[in-house]
Order: C-alpha cells, then sequence, then structure tokens
C-alpha cells in the first residue's frame, strides 16, 4: 500500500519537521521495501517513577450542564501542555514532541508533579487528527509489483467507494486516540501511524456494514449517502471487506517496530473485531441481548464499541510497553472511555440534531433498539456519563507522562454534539 499516490508527493514527507528524530521514514515504504526499525526509546522501562500523587480532576459537573458547554471544545485556544515542542508559533502544530517530562525527571532522580487540570474541557487534538487525515488521504491500495498493479484493473470502482466512506472527514477519534496514547507514553505519533491508520480503516469497515439495510439500514453518514446507497449493496459489502484485509496489510507492511510489534498488534485487532469483540457485540446487538439486564447492555456495548476502542490505547501498549502499573491503568482508562462513547452516542440518537450528527436521529427508539437511555432513562444515562467521565480521568492521573491531549479526547467525548 504505498502512501505516495502517483507520483504525488506524500504529505508525510512535506509536513515531517526538518532535523526531527523519526523512528520511521517520513513516507510510508512500498510494498516489498523494509520497513525501517524504530529508534531504540530513551527511556528504558525500569526508569518510569511512579505516578506524583496528586489526584484526578476534582469534581465532576452535571453531564446536562457540560453537554452544553461543546463550544469551550470546539473553540481554538491557546494551552500550556506539559509536552514541550509542539509547533509554537508555526502555522501548523507540529506533531513530533521532546520525550515526556517523566524520561527526563527519572534520569534527573526528581519528581514532577502534574499540571492542574481546570473544570474548562481541555482542547480535542486537531494536530493529531490532521495528521491521521493526511495519512489517510495518501492511501491508494495499489500494488507496488507492476505485475500486480496491472492485474488490479478494473478495481477503481471499488477503491471509489472504499475512499468515499473512509474519507468522509469525522473526529478520527480512534487513531487520535492511538497516536495521543503513543506521546503520553513518550513516543513519537509517527511511530504507530500505520496502526492507527488500520484502526480507522477497520472502524470505517464497521460503519459501512452496520449502515447495510440487513444491519441498521442508514442512508446517511457524517452528512453524507452511505456506501451502500451510493454504489449498491454488493459493492458496499466488498468495499468492508477490502478496508479490513487493508487494515491487516497496512500494520504488516508499514507500521514499524518489527515481527514482534505487528504481531501484537494484528493480535489485538483481532481480538477487537472477532467473536470476543466489535462483529459479536453486533451480533448480540441484533439479537437483541442487552435487553435482559442492565449489567448485559454493558456487555454487549462493551464488545461493540468498547473492544475496537481500547484496541487504539492497547496499540500504544504494545509499541511503548510501559510499566505494568501505567499498562494497567491505561487499560482501565479505555474501558471507561469506550463505555463513556456509547452512552453518550444514546443520548445523541435522542437530544441530538441531523445536522450536527450527519445521520438521522432517533433511529433506535424507531427500530426498538434497547439502549442507556431506554434502559436508565435520559437523565441517568447522563449521570452515568458524568460517572464513566471521572473514572476516565482518575484513570489517567496515574499516568505520569503528558497526557493533555488524552483528557482532551476524554472531554470531547463527553460534551460531544456529533
Amino acid at each position: 500500500m504505498s502512501a505516495q499516490r502517483f507520483g504525488r508527493p506524500s504529505r508525510h514527507a512535506r509536513h515531517a519537521p526538518h532535523g526531527a528524530e523519526l523512528a520511521t521514514t517520513t513516507a510510508s515504504p512500498g510494498r516489498g521495501q523494509a520497513t525501517p526499525a524504530p529508534a531504540a526509546s530513551t527511556t528504558p522501562a525500569t526508569s518510569w517513577p511512579r505516578p506524583a500523587g496528586s489526584g484526578p480532576r476534582a469534581g465532576c459537573a452535571p453531564a446536562a450542564a457540560i453537554l452544553a458547554s461543546v463550544a469551550h471544545v470546539t473553540a481554538a485556544s491557546t494551552r500550556t501542555t506539559s509536552s514541550p515542542g509542539r509547533g509554537v508559533g508555526s502555522g501548523t502544530s507540529s506533531t513530533l514532541r521532546s520525550p515526556g517530562p517523566w524520561s527526563i525527571t527519572a534520569r534527573m532522580g526528581v519528581s514532577m508533579p502534574r499540571r492542574h487540570r481546570s473544570e474548562v474541557p481541555t482542547p480535542y487534538p486537531d494536530h493529531l487528527r490532521d495528521l491521521v487525515e493526511a495519512y489517510l488521504e495518501d492511501l491508494d491500495f495499489a500494488a507496488t509489483d507492476p505485475v500486480e498493479r496491472d492485474e488490479m484493473a478494473g478495481t477503481e470502482g471499488l477503491v471509489e467507494a472504499m475512499r468515499h466512506s473512509l474519507l468522509a472527514g469525522g473526529k478520527r477519534m480512534r487513531p487520535v486516540l492511538a497516536l495521543a496514547t503513543a506521546e503520553a507514553l513518550g513516543r513519537q505519533a509517527q511511530e504507530l501511524l500505520p496502526a492507527a491508520a488500520a484502526i480507522e480503516l477497520v472502524h470505517t469497515y464497521s460503519l459501512i456494514h452496520d449502515d447495510l439495510p440487513a444491519m441498521d439500514d442508514d442512508a446517511l453518514r457524517r452528512g453524507r449517502p452511505t456506501c451502500h446507497v451510493l454504489f449498491g449493496e454488493d459493492t458496499a459489502i466488498l468495499a468492508g471487506d477490502a478496508l479490513f484485509a487493508e487494515a491487516v496489510r497496512l500494520v504488516a507492511e508499514h507500521q514499524p517496530g518489527g515481527p514482534a510489534v505487528q504481531t501484537g498488534i494484528l493480535l489485538e485487532l483481532s481480538r477487537a473485531t472477532g467473536v470476543g469483540g466489535m462483529v459479536g457485540g453486533q451480533y448480540l446487538d441484533l439479537k437483541d441481548a442487552g435487553r435482559e439486564s442492565a449489567s448485559a447492555l454493558r456487555r454487549v456495548h462493551a464488545l461493540k464499541t468498547g473492544r475496537l476502542m481500547s484496541c487504539a490505547v492497547h496499540c500504544a501498549l504494545v509499541l511503548s510497553r510501559p510499566p505494568e502499573e501505567v499498562d494497567r491503568a491505561l487499560r482501565r482508562y479505555a474501558r471507561e472511555l469506550g463505555l463513556l462513547f456509547q452512552i453518550v452516542d444514546d443520548i445523541l440518537d435522542v437530544e441530538g440534531s441531523e445536522e450536527d450528527l450527519g445521520k438521522a436521529v432517533g433511529a433506535d427508539e424507531r427500530m426498538g433498539k434497547v439502549t442507556y437511555v431506554s434502559t436508565h432513562g435520559l437523565e441517568g444515562a447522563r449521570r452515568r456519563a458524568g460517572e464513566a467521565h471521572a473514572r476516565a480521568l482518575e484513570a489517567l492521573a496515574e499516568v505520569p507522562g503528558p497526557t493533555d491531549d488524552l483528557v482532551g479526547i476524554t472531554d470531547l467525548t463527553f460534551v460531544r454534539t456529533s
């Protein structure tokens, strides 16, 4: 899968800062080329300090009040971050960061206190979303071998359907979550970019199949006609299948770190999407398994939504291999974030607008689906969203790296309107 589309210079090459020490090349290698190994971490695993001891953000405003404050999240703002070196004074934010502050203080033998977090939602890391968007735009799914490329003649319509759904925009929350976690663990965002993009390919495949008449039967996604509406059900099914296969290929060919990292990431992807993950959760949802009890509903969505969200964090753990206590904290954070995302999704299906969501609202009620709102009521769902948001931030408080971007993702998940 070439990151350079028919002679057009790769955006990764255009955006890479001069003099930065990257663990990967600035353009993805073509098929058959050796993938450069990532630079060795400057911080031994044993040098990770324990958290400084300050607690999580004190208190949590009611969900209804915070849902009304989305302007604070989406507004452009300037803030001080605990991760130095992000594009200060430049027209576009740099996606490369200095080593996490814990790696510096560990070598100095001192402890750095955590930055105080205010009640104002932290901005979403748009610099990481821009990085993901540019990488996805450069994917053309073509073979690098001339013979194989010739044999692909006639598949342009399939690729068009794939790109229609893949490049429909959105927050890119899952790949951004992967990159933000990697940076919180002291790695460069580019080191995990192929895996992050692969997660978005898998997510897009799931949306294409979810929108099919046999599933949710949706005609609109992100303000655009769904894949099967524009290209037909047969092509939409194949486009989803192909995106999953290309995600595997992307990791196998381009993810730095060698076979151990590549295999570990592919294992996380397969766990997140198989019977014990997204597809199994979708099956349980179709069979109305969540109607049995509140715990059954949570189990359904832990598989259907939570597993792929957690996979984004887990892939960063595979790459970075942090100490056990940090690994546990981030896994707990990922579970709470997935729960939060689904609860807010159910709330938005009741209170959201088609203009903001880019899709029809009220679909859950029309189809008689069991949701957090139908089970707990609107206020009960809001309360549970607030609790999940607070627990996610508590888990992040145990991570000694620069977690501002992870906080921003968590805050936007809580107050999002789309």
